[in-house]
């Protein structure tokens, strides 16, 4: 697969230094809906969603530009930072738009296909063909819309 590893130079880092990859993304998710939830009830749902949209947009094209590991824990980190206005605030805001009655179908078909996009992503991987850049500039379009 291209991935990270050439670009960033991991074969010659640490386990523990890779794991932190991620571990900087549950720290932003921790840090975000810790806080932005809360604003949210406070200053209005519009301001937080896009504003964790504007911030989470510069960090998914660093990423392909992305040339040290510190520059990786500074973008997950930021990502994870996002995850309360774009995720956990987005879903809440969805709900409020909705009839009650169809709160939770949508919900349900909206969780269905994000699981199956998983899924289909990973047996694009396995028989197709091993270049990812192609489905996440279509992701970032699709988010952008």
């Amino acid at each position: 697969m291209h991935n990270w590893v050439e670009q960033l130079d991991l074969a010659c880092v640490s386990d523990e230094e890779i794991g932190f990859i991620g571990s900087t993304y549950f720290i932003g998710i921790i840090l975000s809906v810790s806080i932005i939830p809360r604003l949210s009830d406070l200053y209005g749902r519009w301001w937080p969603i896009v504003g964790c949209q504007l911030l989470q947009l510069p960090c998914y094209f660093w990423l392909f530009w992305m040339s040290s590991i510190t520059e990786a824990y500074l973008i997950f980190f930021f990502a994870g930072l996002c995850f309360g206005g774009s995720i956990s605030v987005n879903s809440l805001y969805v709900q409020e738009l909705l009839l009650k009655r169809h709160r939770a179908i949508v919900l349900t078909i909206a969780g269905t296909i994000e699981g199956l996009s998983v899924a289909m992503l990973c047996i694009y991987f396995l028989y197709i063909t091993k270049y990812w850049q192609g489905w996440y500039i279509y992701g970032v379009v699709i988010q952008l819309l």
